[in-house]
């Protein structure tokens, strides 16, 4: 005799949960899934396929990963008028391939648009190379660094400027920056200058594109001060510029010879971010590595410590303030709030309360866990924090625990998967989607190309999804805009093959890339115990507009076994299944070993016709799946029919 007994299966909108055996996994959540999201494409808690990708500008340079992206607002020159404000313009910029060019915002319908050059654009900026270019805004202008260059970009007029020189000619004190203990300095011999960009002629040197060096001691001092690398023809030559106007007012000046000139790189920080006005940096080498450095307020280029007036404004540095250094490494700067300041070092969190030259001091929030290297954080729109930590997990600290408590996000749910990241060989960022409410988790490669995996937090939902790119599409950095259009505020990606995109809420492709998506509902058994059934019949309600959703119905000796898909064989004998090692057997007119599904099909828009799959089991997953281009899908829910075995239901299985 059997008794039926009816299922109705939901979306596992709480997401990944992989702490617990699988005969106990939590309800609504799921021990697999990818490019889905709790909330579909309508914005309803029910699930279904992530939204996919658009393109916001053209390739910056083809087949050639963005390095970092940013913006900042400025105010128009052009006037107000009847139908624009003109309070407000949205400069989008990038660095891709070592140059950097500016992005102008979406055009009409969405179009993406086409990235422009700036002033000495032709010329390197930083090394195409670089893992990491920090990046930070004051007063209308974006500063950048990445160790081995700095630059000030200004959006309003298209002008690069290297920083180092621009605190020399308007500002005063000293860029922080140290000799690099690893380049012995280089006599130059010969030297010219063409339309301001100087080529030297020097001993063997081991310089690369975007090092920063200074050269002194010159017969012709108009060729002394701090240049930045453009290229290196041979390992006796390498051309440079200077961007300041004093220097090409200069002149050109033809091959000549010139006895006693030196040459030395210089290491420059590799992290900025901005608070309370200031421009504060880290990430120097050796000693300077537990240092910290801030301008003066409202003057990036002011960084001099000990003017002959002291003011509460002035520059001020850990080693010349009462706040002192950072014990550990600095591995990244947040600026929390007004009052306080985050560092994260490597197995350490501090707090900065307060500005230094007013008495702000050192408070140790945790020693359990410090951050990784780079932006491993971003902000919500409730202005707490989240951070990627330097054990591998993902933590929040809200505004409301002032800067103190952090909360583990990760720990319960996904115990392995952030910490098997290599974290030599691979960067995490994080950045805020408005949108779908939430933190993506973005693992970049920091060489070649990679399918990688990342993640998706949903803090509506309290929940974690996994995302997979194609292989060319893997992103390489992020950024948050906040354009006047509802449609134009959310998180950039800017990926493999030189493209910014967009996860855009009515793309159903990833910029013409199908999606691959899936997730497993499940395991659903009898639970009065170690039970047979038979798996009756199946029945998907999807949203209205939904594309169709492929199934396929997974089914084992128990939930261990009708997890493990990696297949095995059930063989048929005396009338009853006999299922060895959990086995598996898809049954499309086919009984090949290599398939590992039991049943197969495809459930249609809204309510679906039912199937009948009549297979035995302990315990039963079913996956949903679709992977073809320019579709997507959501369901309302999965109804089962399982029939309980109750006769001869203690025969000893073989």
């Amino acid at each position: 005799m059997r008794e039926p007994k009816h299922l109705s299966l939901k979306f596992p909108i709480l997401g990944l949960n992989r702490n617990w055996a699988k005969r106990e996994q939590p309800e609504n959540t799921t021990i697999d899934c990818e490019n889905v999201r709790g909330y579909d494409y309508d914005d309803r808690s029910r699930g279904g396929q992530r939204p996919g990708m658009s393109a916001y500008s053209s390739a910056l340079a083809a087949s050639t990963k963005i390095q970092v992206l940013g913006s900042l607002v400025t105010v128009p020159i052009n006037a107000a008028s009847s139908t624009n404000l003109g309070v407000r313009s949205l400069n989008i910029y990038g660095v891709c391939g070592g140059k950097l060019y500016a992005i102008p915002e979406r055009g009409a319908g969405g179009a993406a648009s086409t990235p422009t050059s700036p002033t000495r654009n032709g010329d390197y900026l930083f090394s195409p190379n670089s893992p990491y270019i920090g990046r930070a805004n004051n007063l209308g202008f974006a500063y950048l660094c990445d160790g081995r260059a700095a630059i000030k970009y200004d959006p309003d007029s298209s002008v690069i400027r290297n920083w180092v020189n621009d605190t020399v000619d308007n500002g005063s004190g000293t860029f922080p920056q140290a000799n690099d203990s690893g380049h012995t300095a280089v006599s130059t011999t010969r030297r010219e200058r063409t339309s301001g960009v100087a080529t030297f002629t020097t001993a063997t040197h081991s310089l690369a594109v975007g090092d920063t060096v200074t050269v002194t001691a010159m017969t012709d001092a108009t060729f002394n001060g701090t240049w930045i690398v453009t290229t290196v023809p041979s390992t006796t030559t390498f051309t440079c510029y200077q961007e300041d106007s004093s220097y090409a007012a200069e002149g050109d000046v033809g091959d000549g010879a010139d006895v006693g000139g030196s040459v030395q790189r210089i290491r420059l920080p590799r992290l900025c971010v901005n608070w309370r006005g200031r421009i504060v940096c880290a990430g120097l080498p050796g000693a300077d590595a537990h240092n910290w450095f801030m301008s003066a307020t409202g003057d990036p280029t002011d960084w001099d410590y000990s003017p002959a007036t002291i003011l509460e404004t002035q520059a001020v540095a850990g080693n010349s303030s009462n706040a002192g250094k950072i014990g550990e490494v600095v591995q990244t700067l947040i600026p929390f709030n007004d009052d306080i300041m985050l560092f994260g070092s490597e197995s350490s969190i501090w707090q900065l309360t307060g500005d230094p030259m007013v008495g702000g001091r050192f408070d140790l929030i945790t020693d359990v866990t410090g951050m990784t290297f780079g932006t491993p954080w971003c902000k919500d729109d409730n202005g707490a924090v989240y951070f990627f930590g330097s054990r591998g997990h993902v933590y929040r600290v809200s505004t409301s625990n002032s800067g103190g408590q952090i909360d583990n996000l990760t720990a319960s749910r996904m115990p392995s998967e952030f910490e098997n990241i290599n974290l030599d060989t691979f960067r995490v960022e994080l950045v805020w989607n408005d949108d779908a409410q939430g933190v993506h988790v973005i693992i970049i490669p920091l060489s070649g190309t990679a399918d990688n995996v990342s993640y998706f937090y949903s803090a509506r939902l309290d929940a974690w999804f996994k995302d997979k790119f194609g292989q060319t599409r893997s992103p390489t950095c992020t950024h948050t805009i906040d354009g006047d259009a509802p449609d134009d505020r959310y998180g950039l990606l800017g990926q493999e093959d030189g493209i910014i995109r967009y996860f855009n809420e009515d793309s159903k492709s990833d910029n013409g890339v199908a999606i691959s998506s899936y997730v497993y509902l499940g395991p659903f058994r009898v639970e009065e115990g170690q039970v047979p059934f038979l798996l009756s019949e199946l029945q998907a309600t999807l949203a209205k507009d939904s594309d169709d959703v492929s199934f396929r119905v997974y089914i084992g000796n128990s939930c261990e076994d009708a997890s493990n898909i990696s297949g095995s064989l059930i063989l048929q004998t005396f009338g009853r299944i006999k299922l060895q090692s959990g086995g598996f057997l898809a049954l499309q007119g086919s009984t090949s070993e290599s398939h590992t599904d039991i049943f197969s099909g495809d459930f249609s828009a809204t309510r679906s016709i039912v199937h009948y799959p009549r297979k035995r089991g302990y315990a039963a997953y079913v996956k949903l799946f679709n992977n073809n281009d320019a579709e997507s899908w959501s369901i309302e829910t999965l109804r089962a029919k399982l029939l309980v075995i109750l006769t001869s239901l203690r025969r000893q299985r073989t």
